[in-house]
């Protein structure tokens, strides 16, 4: 028999209301992409529903916005390009216009042409991202943000006007219109988006994201679960929907 091994991770606490936490509002991106009215007072009433704020947020990168939306595009293309492969291996379908979308065939081409050098330089990238996110957030419980700086488009409006785009125009076009959930994707946080407000004119959901450090997935599910008892949407209905 194998003795047991320490857990790697601190043992989080039983699920239920959250203790007084520390939480910082980032409420302006990166990359310049300014929350609308609506999203910045989605923003502010989520705020006033935690009981203690009073903390502004600066989550540092590490590296430049520019040089993190590059190499998240050469991490995107390299991995999509290996899964559109495999797929097509195992499946004998073409890569082509009959069976990709235009802007994931953009991606896998971009993908397939990468050299090694600039895969090392990614993942230095993100090393260097993780750590910094890491850092900034040592004060913090939880950070919360806008999930998107605007309401949601219409269907189809990330796809216009793309043709002669790469992969990395792509994940740029991506990330402007998403800047708010990268940073905790890269780093590997625990976050949720809660559908706390609703647009009035689209009727469409405005999102709020929590974002906890690593494995403290316990704060962020306690908290947004005290968010939605405090402002629940279960009632809440777009003028379409399906359901």
């Amino acid at each position: 028999m194998h003795a047991r091994t320490r857990r790697p991770w601190p043992r989080s606490p039983r699920p239920g209301a959250p203790t007084r936490l520390r939480v910082g509002v980032l409420a302006e991106p990166w990359g310049g992409n300014h929350p609308s009215g609506a999203v910045a007072v989605a923003v502010a009433q989520t705020a006033a529903l935690c009981a203690d704020l009073g903390h502004e947020a600066s989550v540092d990168l590490g590296v430049s916005w520019e040089e993190f939306v590059r190499h998240s595009s050469v991490l995107w293309s390299a991995n999509i390009a290996t899964w559109v492969a495999d797929t097509a291996a195992s499946t004998g379908r073409a890569v082509d216009h009959s069976t990709l979308e235009p802007q994931t065939l953009a991606v896998y081409r971009t993908g397939t042409a990468l050299p090694a050098l600039d895969m090392v330089r990614a993942l230095d990238t993100r090393n260097a991202v993780t750590r910094s996110v890491v850092a900034s957030m040592a004060d913090l419980d939880l950070v919360l943000t806008p999930t998107l700086p605007d309401v949601a488009a219409p269907l189809g409006t990330n796809t216009n006007d793309i043709d002669g785009f790469d992969g990395h125009d792509w994940t740029a076009r991506l990330f402007a219109h998403s800047p708010f959930t990268p940073w905790a994707n890269t780093a590997g946080l625990p976050a949720a988006s809660l559908p706390l407000f609703q647009d009035e004119t689209t009727g469409m959901p405005i999102g709020i994201e929590l974002a906890a450090a690593s494995g403290r997935e316990d704060l962020v599910l306690a908290l947004a679960g005290q968010l939605e008892r405090a402002a629940p949407w279960i009632h809440r209905r777009p003028a379409v929907w399906a359901g």
